[in-house]
Protein backbone atom coordinates (compact mmCIF):
# COMPACT_ATOMS: atom_id res chain seq x y z
CA UNK A 1 0.00 0.00 0.00
CA UNK A 2 3.10 2.12 1.01
CA UNK A 3 4.62 1.95 -2.25
CA UNK A 4 1.65 2.14 -4.26
CA UNK A 5 0.88 5.70 -2.51
CA UNK A 6 4.52 6.33 -3.10
CA UNK A 7 4.11 5.43 -6.71
CA UNK A 8 1.34 7.48 -6.81
CA UNK A 9 2.22 10.41 -5.58
CA UNK A 10 5.91 10.70 -7.57
CA UNK A 11 4.08 10.47 -11.17
CA UNK A 12 1.12 12.72 -10.32
CA UNK A 13 2.94 15.85 -11.42
CA UNK A 14 4.49 14.11 -14.69
CA UNK A 15 2.89 13.05 -17.78
CA UNK A 16 4.41 10.54 -20.43
CA UNK A 17 3.42 11.16 -24.13
CA UNK A 18 4.49 9.79 -27.15
CA UNK A 19 6.78 10.98 -30.23
CA UNK A 20 5.63 9.75 -33.99
CA UNK A 21 8.41 7.04 -33.62
CA UNK A 22 6.88 5.90 -30.09
CA UNK A 23 9.85 6.90 -28.20
CA UNK A 24 8.44 8.18 -24.46
CA UNK A 25 8.64 11.88 -23.59
CA UNK A 26 8.78 12.58 -19.71
CA UNK A 27 7.44 15.94 -19.27
CA UNK A 28 5.74 18.25 -16.02
CA UNK A 29 2.09 18.13 -15.31
CA UNK A 30 -0.28 20.70 -17.54
CA UNK A 31 2.75 20.50 -20.27
CA UNK A 32 1.71 21.68 -23.94
CA UNK A 33 2.41 20.90 -27.24
CA UNK A 34 4.78 23.34 -27.21
CA UNK A 35 6.99 21.92 -24.30
CA UNK A 36 6.98 18.95 -25.76
CA UNK A 37 8.76 20.50 -28.88
CA UNK A 38 10.78 22.59 -26.72
CA UNK A 39 11.95 19.13 -24.87
CA UNK A 40 12.44 17.91 -28.24
CA UNK A 41 14.85 20.30 -29.48
CA UNK A 42 15.19 24.03 -29.46
CA UNK A 43 14.58 24.71 -33.09
CA UNK A 44 11.52 22.60 -33.20
CA UNK A 45 10.06 24.80 -31.09
CA UNK A 46 10.99 27.71 -32.59
CA UNK A 47 9.64 26.79 -35.35
CA UNK A 48 6.21 24.97 -34.03
CA UNK A 49 3.57 26.31 -35.55
CA UNK A 50 0.77 23.40 -34.45
CA UNK A 51 0.33 20.65 -33.53
CA UNK A 52 -1.76 16.97 -33.43
CA UNK A 53 -2.50 14.65 -30.49
CA UNK A 54 -3.45 11.36 -32.10
CA UNK A 55 -4.09 12.76 -35.38
CA UNK A 56 -6.10 15.22 -34.37
CA UNK A 57 -4.94 19.44 -34.89
CA UNK A 58 -5.02 20.74 -30.87
CA UNK A 59 -4.18 24.73 -29.46
CA UNK A 60 -0.55 24.85 -28.77
CA UNK A 61 -2.62 25.53 -25.25
CA UNK A 62 -3.66 22.12 -25.17
CA UNK A 63 -2.64 20.07 -22.10
CA UNK A 64 -0.94 16.66 -22.70
CA UNK A 65 -1.64 13.36 -21.13
CA UNK A 66 -0.46 10.24 -20.40
CA UNK A 67 -0.12 7.68 -23.76
CA UNK A 68 -1.10 10.49 -26.02
CA UNK A 69 1.05 10.55 -29.59
CA UNK A 70 2.35 13.90 -30.01
CA UNK A 71 3.49 15.65 -33.64
CA UNK A 72 4.81 18.98 -34.10
CA UNK A 73 4.02 20.83 -37.43
CA UNK A 74 6.99 23.39 -38.19
CA UNK A 75 7.52 26.56 -40.10
CA UNK A 76 10.65 26.98 -42.41
CA UNK A 77 11.99 29.85 -39.99
CA UNK A 78 12.26 30.18 -36.38
CA UNK A 79 9.54 33.02 -34.99
CA UNK A 80 8.76 32.00 -31.66
CA UNK A 81 6.20 34.64 -29.87
CA UNK A 82 6.66 37.01 -26.99
CA UNK A 83 3.35 35.78 -25.74
CA UNK A 84 4.93 32.23 -25.02
CA UNK A 85 6.38 33.78 -22.21
CA UNK A 86 3.16 35.34 -20.75
CA UNK A 87 2.24 32.76 -18.06
CA UNK A 88 -1.13 33.79 -18.23
CA UNK A 89 -1.60 32.86 -21.62
CA UNK A 90 -0.77 28.95 -20.99
CA UNK A 91 1.64 27.96 -23.70
CA UNK A 92 4.21 26.53 -21.79
CA UNK A 93 4.40 24.87 -18.64
CA UNK A 94 8.11 24.29 -18.41
CA UNK A 95 10.69 26.84 -17.39
CA UNK A 96 13.20 25.28 -19.64
CA UNK A 97 11.09 25.90 -22.70
CA UNK A 98 10.71 29.71 -21.14
CA UNK A 99 14.55 30.24 -20.96
CA UNK A 100 14.64 28.85 -24.14
CA UNK A 101 12.34 31.37 -25.79
CA UNK A 102 14.24 34.37 -23.74
CA UNK A 103 17.69 33.38 -24.72
CA UNK A 104 16.58 33.18 -28.76
CA UNK A 105 14.55 37.02 -28.10
CA UNK A 106 18.34 38.30 -26.32
CA UNK A 107 19.98 36.69 -29.80
CA UNK A 108 17.72 38.13 -31.96
CA UNK A 109 17.76 41.67 -30.07
CA UNK A 110 21.24 41.61 -29.63
CA UNK A 111 21.61 40.53 -33.96
CA UNK A 112 19.60 44.10 -34.64
CA UNK A 113 21.34 45.92 -32.23
CA UNK A 114 24.58 45.07 -33.95
CA UNK A 115 23.41 45.83 -37.07
CA UNK A 116 22.01 49.60 -36.06
CA UNK A 117 24.99 50.05 -34.23
CA UNK A 118 27.18 49.06 -37.66
CA UNK A 119 24.97 51.76 -39.46
CA UNK A 120 25.68 54.62 -36.67
CA UNK A 121 29.39 53.59 -36.65
CA UNK A 122 29.84 53.85 -40.36
CA UNK A 123 27.77 56.93 -40.79
CA UNK A 124 29.95 58.64 -37.60
CA UNK A 125 33.00 57.43 -39.72
CA UNK A 126 32.07 58.67 -42.66
CA UNK A 127 31.20 62.02 -41.03
CA UNK A 128 34.68 62.24 -39.59
CA UNK A 129 36.69 61.21 -42.56
CA UNK A 130 37.57 57.96 -40.89
CA UNK A 131 36.04 55.42 -42.72
CA UNK A 132 39.72 53.27 -43.21
CA UNK A 133 39.62 52.74 -39.04
CA UNK A 134 40.41 49.58 -37.77
CA UNK A 135 37.32 48.43 -36.50
CA UNK A 136 38.47 45.91 -34.32
CA UNK A 137 41.48 48.09 -32.80
CA UNK A 138 38.78 50.83 -32.12
CA UNK A 139 36.35 48.35 -30.34
CA UNK A 140 39.56 47.48 -28.27
CA UNK A 141 39.65 51.10 -27.18
CA UNK A 142 36.42 51.36 -26.05
CA UNK A 143 36.98 48.00 -24.02
CA UNK A 144 35.18 45.58 -25.89
CA UNK A 145 37.67 42.55 -27.16
CA UNK A 146 35.01 41.36 -30.10
CA UNK A 147 33.56 43.62 -32.81
CA UNK A 148 30.11 42.46 -32.09
CA UNK A 149 30.15 43.44 -28.71
CA UNK A 150 30.97 47.04 -29.44
CA UNK A 151 28.73 47.20 -32.50
CA UNK A 152 26.13 45.98 -29.79
CA UNK A 153 26.60 48.78 -27.07
CA UNK A 154 26.43 51.51 -30.09
CA UNK A 155 23.18 50.32 -31.36
CA UNK A 156 22.26 50.13 -27.71
CA UNK A 157 22.57 53.76 -27.16
CA UNK A 158 25.18 53.15 -24.94
CA UNK A 159 28.14 54.51 -27.40
CA UNK A 160 26.59 57.47 -29.44
CA UNK A 161 28.41 59.92 -31.79
CA UNK A 162 29.72 62.25 -29.20
CA UNK A 163 32.26 59.74 -27.73
CA UNK A 164 33.25 57.92 -30.76
CA UNK A 165 33.74 61.45 -32.11
CA UNK A 166 36.33 61.94 -28.96
CA UNK A 167 37.94 58.99 -30.56
CA UNK A 168 39.43 60.98 -32.92
CA UNK A 169 40.20 64.37 -31.66
CA UNK A 170 42.35 65.28 -34.51
CA UNK A 171 39.48 64.76 -37.17
CA UNK A 172 36.92 66.58 -35.07
CA UNK A 173 39.21 69.71 -34.53
CA UNK A 174 39.63 69.67 -38.48
CA UNK A 175 35.45 70.29 -38.34
CA UNK A 176 35.75 74.04 -36.99
CA UNK A 177 36.05 75.42 -33.73
CA UNK A 178 32.83 74.18 -32.43
CA UNK A 179 33.32 71.12 -33.63
CA UNK A 180 30.34 70.80 -36.60
CA UNK A 181 31.18 70.67 -39.94
CA UNK A 182 31.23 74.01 -42.02
CA UNK A 183 27.67 74.22 -42.85
CA UNK A 184 26.22 72.63 -40.46
CA UNK A 185 23.94 74.25 -37.62
CA UNK A 186 25.44 73.60 -33.66
CA UNK A 187 22.39 73.39 -31.89
CA UNK A 188 22.38 73.75 -27.94
CA UNK A 189 20.19 71.11 -26.06
CA UNK A 190 17.00 71.88 -25.52
CA UNK A 191 16.28 72.04 -21.59
CA UNK A 192 12.80 70.62 -20.49
CA UNK A 193 11.10 73.59 -18.69
CA UNK A 194 9.10 72.39 -15.68
CA UNK A 195 8.02 69.47 -18.08
CA UNK A 196 6.06 72.34 -20.69
CA UNK A 197 6.12 70.83 -24.44
CA UNK A 198 7.64 74.16 -25.54
CA UNK A 199 11.28 72.34 -25.17
CA UNK A 200 13.24 75.31 -27.02
CA UNK A 201 16.62 75.72 -28.44
CA UNK A 202 18.75 78.68 -29.43
CA UNK A 203 20.94 78.65 -32.66
CA UNK A 204 23.17 80.90 -35.00
CA UNK A 205 21.57 84.13 -34.88
CA UNK A 206 19.36 83.47 -31.86
CA UNK A 207 17.35 81.58 -34.29
CA UNK A 208 14.66 79.86 -31.57
CA UNK A 209 14.39 76.14 -32.36
CA UNK A 210 12.52 73.27 -31.27
CA UNK A 211 12.61 70.15 -30.79
CA UNK A 212 9.71 68.01 -32.61
CA UNK A 213 6.94 66.17 -30.58
CA UNK A 214 6.23 63.27 -33.07
CA UNK A 215 9.85 62.23 -32.15
CA UNK A 216 11.43 63.77 -29.69
CA UNK A 217 15.19 63.74 -30.14
CA UNK A 218 17.92 62.99 -27.72
CA UNK A 219 21.35 64.09 -27.73
CA UNK A 220 23.42 61.83 -29.79
CA UNK A 221 20.53 61.17 -31.85
CA UNK A 222 21.00 61.76 -35.88
CA UNK A 223 18.86 65.42 -36.28
CA UNK A 224 17.87 67.38 -38.94
CA UNK A 225 16.14 70.72 -38.90
CA UNK A 226 13.43 72.02 -41.04
CA UNK A 227 12.03 75.48 -41.60
CA UNK A 228 8.26 75.94 -40.48
CA UNK A 229 6.13 78.26 -41.52
CA UNK A 230 6.05 80.54 -38.86
CA UNK A 231 7.10 78.25 -35.93
CA UNK A 232 10.92 78.64 -36.70
CA UNK A 233 13.05 75.54 -37.43
CA UNK A 234 11.78 72.03 -36.50
CA UNK A 235 14.57 69.33 -35.07
CA UNK A 236 13.74 66.25 -36.14
CA UNK A 237 15.20 62.26 -36.01
CA UNK A 238 16.64 61.83 -39.27
CA UNK A 239 14.55 58.68 -39.63
CA UNK A 240 11.07 60.30 -38.44
CA UNK A 241 8.72 59.48 -40.83
CA UNK A 242 7.17 62.69 -40.37
CA UNK A 243 10.03 64.30 -41.40
CA UNK A 244 10.44 62.34 -44.04
CA UNK A 245 7.43 62.87 -45.73
CA UNK A 246 8.25 66.87 -45.04
CA UNK A 247 11.16 66.25 -47.22
CA UNK A 248 9.66 64.85 -49.91
CA UNK A 249 7.24 67.81 -49.89
CA UNK A 250 9.40 70.67 -49.20
CA UNK A 251 13.54 69.71 -49.75
CA UNK A 252 14.07 73.54 -49.75
CA UNK A 253 13.10 73.58 -46.23
CA UNK A 254 15.63 71.08 -45.03
CA UNK A 255 18.77 72.36 -42.77
CA UNK A 256 21.85 70.52 -41.63
CA UNK A 257 22.02 70.57 -37.72
CA UNK A 258 24.34 69.08 -35.36
CA UNK A 259 24.49 68.57 -30.97
CA UNK A 260 25.97 70.69 -28.64
CA UNK A 261 25.24 69.36 -25.12
CA UNK A 262 25.48 71.51 -21.56
CA UNK A 263 25.82 69.83 -17.96
CA UNK A 264 22.86 68.97 -16.25
CA UNK A 265 20.54 69.53 -19.52
CA UNK A 266 17.74 67.11 -19.29
CA UNK A 267 15.50 65.31 -22.53
CA UNK A 268 11.81 64.30 -22.34
CA UNK A 269 11.99 60.95 -23.38
CA UNK A 270 8.64 58.54 -24.18
CA UNK A 271 9.12 54.63 -23.60
CA UNK A 272 7.02 51.42 -23.95
CA UNK A 273 7.02 48.18 -21.31
CA UNK A 274 5.17 45.33 -22.34
CA UNK A 275 4.54 43.12 -19.13
CA UNK A 276 2.88 40.35 -17.65
CA UNK A 277 -0.09 41.51 -16.14
CA UNK A 278 0.44 40.93 -12.15
CA UNK A 279 0.27 42.28 -8.75
CA UNK A 280 3.11 44.38 -8.19
CA UNK A 281 4.57 45.22 -11.77
CA UNK A 282 3.86 48.43 -12.57
CA UNK A 283 5.83 49.62 -8.91
CA UNK A 284 8.42 47.04 -10.20
CA UNK A 285 8.94 48.74 -13.50
CA UNK A 286 8.91 52.38 -11.36
CA UNK A 287 11.13 51.46 -8.78
CA UNK A 288 14.18 51.19 -11.47
CA UNK A 289 13.75 55.07 -12.20
CA UNK A 290 14.24 55.30 -8.48
CA UNK A 291 17.12 53.75 -8.63
CA UNK A 292 18.77 55.52 -11.50
CA UNK A 293 17.35 59.19 -10.77
CA UNK A 294 15.64 59.44 -13.85
CA UNK A 295 12.49 61.41 -13.13
CA UNK A 296 9.37 60.20 -13.97
CA UNK A 297 6.30 62.51 -16.17
CA UNK A 298 3.51 60.63 -16.44
CA UNK A 299 2.38 56.78 -16.55
CA UNK A 300 0.04 55.35 -18.23
CA UNK A 301 -1.35 51.47 -18.32
CA UNK A 302 -3.56 49.35 -20.49
CA UNK A 303 -4.52 45.67 -20.91
CA UNK A 304 -4.72 44.17 -24.73
CA UNK A 305 -7.59 42.57 -24.64
CA UNK A 306 -6.91 38.62 -25.47
CA UNK A 307 -3.77 38.32 -25.05
CA UNK A 308 -3.85 40.02 -21.05
CA UNK A 309 -0.62 41.74 -22.17
CA UNK A 310 0.19 45.35 -19.89
CA UNK A 311 1.67 47.98 -21.89
CA UNK A 312 3.06 50.30 -19.92
CA UNK A 313 3.33 53.83 -21.48
CA UNK A 314 6.02 57.00 -19.60
CA UNK A 315 6.97 60.06 -19.93
CA UNK A 316 10.70 60.81 -18.30
CA UNK A 317 13.64 62.87 -18.41
CA UNK A 318 16.83 61.67 -19.34
CA UNK A 319 20.31 63.81 -19.83
CA UNK A 320 21.56 61.14 -22.35
CA UNK A 321 20.82 58.74 -25.00
CA UNK A 322 23.17 56.20 -23.07
CA UNK A 323 21.07 56.83 -19.48
CA UNK A 324 17.91 55.91 -21.40
CA UNK A 325 19.88 52.68 -23.05
CA UNK A 326 20.77 51.96 -18.89
CA UNK A 327 17.16 52.42 -18.11
CA UNK A 328 15.47 49.83 -21.04
CA UNK A 329 18.24 47.57 -20.14
CA UNK A 330 17.13 48.10 -16.44
CA UNK A 331 13.87 47.69 -17.11
CA UNK A 332 14.09 44.29 -19.71
CA UNK A 333 15.45 42.39 -16.78
CA UNK A 334 12.82 43.44 -14.27
CA UNK A 335 10.48 39.62 -13.88
CA UNK A 336 7.60 40.16 -15.95
CA UNK A 337 9.10 42.23 -18.26
CA UNK A 338 8.29 41.14 -21.62
CA UNK A 339 9.74 44.09 -23.77
CA UNK A 340 11.10 47.84 -22.89
CA UNK A 341 11.54 50.23 -25.71
CA UNK A 342 11.73 53.95 -26.82
CA UNK A 343 8.82 55.17 -28.50
CA UNK A 344 9.85 57.58 -31.65
CA UNK A 345 6.76 58.44 -33.14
Amino acid sequence: DFISRFKSEMFQDRVYVLTPKGEVVDLPSGATPLDFAYHIHSEVGHRCRGAKVDGKIVPLVYQLKSGERVEIVTAKQPAPSREWLNPHSGYLKSARARSKVRQWFRAEDYDRNVATGRSILERELQRLGASGTNLEKLAQRFGKARLEDFLEVIGRGEIGPTQLSAAFPEQAAGQGQDGAPEGILKLQAPKAEGGTRGVRILGVGNLLTAAAGCCQPLPEDPVIGYVTRGRGLMIHREDCPNFLRLKQESPERVIKVDWTTREKDVFKAQIQVQAVNKSGIVKDVTAVFGEEKVPVISVRTSVEGKSGVLHIGLVIEVTSLAQLGRVLSEISQVPGVLEASRKTS
